[in-house]
């Protein structure tokens, strides 16, 4: 099944600090909450740039547990932007944002 989200930062190099989410649902722009906006997701990944394939630097949630701790502002979101409420969506926007997702310093533009 073809996942109906598009994730990008809107940031790369050394200000990923400096941008925000561009999210689509079926190529309509799907707009997040003004708190999470610019935020990263706090997705499971290893987001340290000195050494970015070593797991003890792994940080963030993994699909489950981010969607059980992020289930009522992302429910919210879906009612807001017309999109179904059910667990398959809810792995869709996981599986978009995850490989876009981003942490403070992981740029390494503030070292």
């Amino acid at each position: 099944m073809i996942n109906p989200f598009t994730a990008r930062w809107g940031r790369s190099g050394n200000l990923l600090c400096h941008g925000e989410w561009s999210i689509r649902y079926q190529g309509q722009p799907f707009i997040l909450p003004e708190s999470r906006q610019d935020k990263d997701m706090d997705t499971y990944g290893i987001y340290y740039v000195v050494d970015p394939d070593n797991d003890l630097f792994a940080e963030g949630l993994q699909e489950d547990d981010w969607i059980l701790d992020n289930v009522e502002w992302l429910a919210e979101c879906f009612v807001e932007n017309g999109v179904e409420i059910d667990e398959q969506n809810m792995r869709f926007f996981f599986k978009a944002i995850n490989p876009e997702d981003w942490r403070c310093g992981s740029c390494a533009g503030c070292m």
